[in-house]
């Protein structure tokens, strides 16, 4: 997710997308913009990196009106979740970028399938798994999670086959990019020493999956 700032107000929003993907050769996701402020996302399997950091450098152009643009990560990327997030779930799944929430037809083949999980009930892995992409993008690289976080990555780790070698010596959770594909940010465990080591918060859940006997 990207900020974009214009300060003539002279950009258009529906202009965002075509001007972006001309100068960066890809495929915009999302795009909004109110007056003088808006955001764009791209479509993450073509995001790295080099990329993103060609974007913030050189923002882009129409006319005679400039943009500035930075990465929307930590508290802004919160707060723009908190402000658009149902916008930008609509939009993602317009262009197939997100699945679709099933209806109530889907959910009565697994009403006798649910699992408990930080006191409240799923009977299905979506809705979990969207918390802790949720929590990755919301996150800064480096940043210690709090209480209530730390608390709730303990539990969806202890169904990591390799728990009690992740959680050895355990002092906090964070999430930085994954140490071998570069483009990818996951969740971390940092240990009282210092040293740190990646987890799958994806294979936890297919561990509860297959357990609990729940669908995706």
């Amino acid at each position: 997710m990207f900020t974009l700032t214009e300060n003539d107000g002279k950009i258009k929003w529906d202009a965002i997308q075509q001007e972006v993907e001309k100068a960066y050769d890809v495929k915009v996701a999302y795009s909004r913009l109110n007056k003088t402020e808006g955001h764009f996302a791209i479509d993450q399997r073509k995001l790295n990196d080099d990329l993103t950091k060609k974007i913030v450098d050189g923002g882009f152009s129409i006319g005679d009106a400039t943009a500035t643009v930075k990465e929307c990560a930590g508290d802004d990327l919160k707060a723009f979740y908190n402000d658009h997030g149902h916008h930008l779930n609509t939009c993602l799944e317009r262009v197939g970028l997100k699945k679709k929430k099933k209806g109530k037809k889907d959910r009565t083949d697994t009403k006798n399938s649910e699992f408990i999980f930080m006191n409240q009930r799923y009977n299905n892995i979506s809705k979990l798994r969207g918390i802790f992409r949720d929590l990755i993008q919301q996150s800064s690289n480096g940043e210690k999670f709090k209480d209530a976080e730390h608390t709730m990555l303990l539990e969806l780790l202890k169904f990591h086959e390799a728990f009690e070698q992740k959680a050895k010596d355990l002092d906090h959770f964070t999430v930085d990019q994954h140490p071998e594909y570069k483009s990818t940010r996951c969740f971390f465990v940092v240990r009282k020493d210092g040293t740190r080591e990646d987890w799958s918060f994806q294979k936890c859940l297919e561990a509860i999956k297959k357990k609990f006997n729940l669908t995706d």
